[in-house]
């Protein structure tokens, strides 16, 4: 089935996962949605029990009225084993509880081994057991929050596993039993392109792009000639590029966000991030000015 031409160009997102009310500030003229981590917007009690950190969902409560809330998960681990972070869902549970959100994402992988965190984020081999599992899990996801649910690409710190499924075919296999949405993480693919030499071209063109709700877009930095997925700099031109090149064929997506970790905003600087947003929403909107012209004279 053809899937409609969009008549606008996708909405501005930034990530807030840390109190700054000057940052917000700064973000709110230019970015139509938040994108927030209950897992960084957490703190422990004195009795050691882990809650959102109020101040923080005051803001958003505020800031909801004029801007839609998007959770992104990151300590959900949803591809470990035996069984995804119960700390993690009992801190989603209480920001939906507490926020209107309009969806909820996390990555395809897993940060725990055998009820530990393992402090970084590792892909899962693309088997058919795992598909039923990861599944599985989103179906819960799903029918528990009662708002759509996106998977998020990663990028591969490590060397890939002698899989059964593609990266694309896995993803749209994930996508055909459980009717869940897409993130495509654009800087993940182009990590994978530097590090191992992953061909974008051949993943893009087998991955079905209309399950594609939402684009993100980050840049990192070189560490012994690999590349990093740190959200710690403005968006690298060639990743802005690739972005442009993809959305006249998703065209689902209602979202890019800027992904930035909080420790890298006064490194890059308020005035640097306003700039950054401007860049992308003019680049997003040049195509769209194109799409239109496009649409016009066909």
């Amino acid at each position: 089935m053809d899937i409609a031409k969009k008549n606008t160009a996708p909405s501005i997102c930034f990530t807030y996962d840390n109190y700054d009310p000057i940052l917000l500030e700064t973000i709110l003229p230019y970015v139509d949605f938040i994108e927030t981590t209950p897992d960084s917007i957490s703190m422990i009690q004195a009795d050691d029990t882990v809650i959102l950190q109020p101040k923080i969902i005051a803001q958003l409560k505020e800031v909801a009225s004029s801007k839609k809330i998007v959770a992104h998960g990151v300590g959900m681990s949803i591809g470990t084993f035996d069984g995804f972070s119960k700390d993690y869902i009992k801190l989603l549970d209480s920001l939906v509880e507490q926020v209107d959100i309009y969806w909820h994402s996390e990555h395809l992988g897993y940060t725990m081994i055998n009820g530990e965190f393992i402090n970084v984020m590792l892909p899962i081999n693309r088997n058919k057991e795992n598909l039923q599992l990861i599944c599985e899990r989103i179906d819960y996801l799903q029918d528990r929050y009662k708002v759509p649910f996106l998977i998020e690409n990663i990028a591969h710190l490590l060397p890939d596993y002698d899989s059964q499924y593609s990266d694309a075919a896995f993803l749209n296999e994930i996508t055909k039993q459980t009717g869940c949405g897409l993130i495509l993480d654009m800087y993940n693919i182009y990590c994978d392109a530097y590090n191992y030499k992953f061909n974008i071209a051949s993943f893009l063109e087998e991955l079905h792009l209309d399950a594609v709700k939402e684009i993100h877009l980050a840049n990192g930095s070189i560490y012994k000639d690999r590349m990093m997925d740190i959200h710690s700099n403005a968006v690298d031109e060639n990743v802005l590029k690739l972005t442009k090149e993809v959305l006249p064929k998703a065209k689902n997506v209602e979202i890019v966000t800027f992904e930035l970790l909080s420790e890298a905003v006064p490194v890059m600087g308020y005035q640097a991030i306003q700039d950054e947003l401007i860049r992308i929403k003019n680049s997003i909107n040049a195509y769209d000015e194109y799409e239109k012209s496009t649409t016009a004279y066909s």
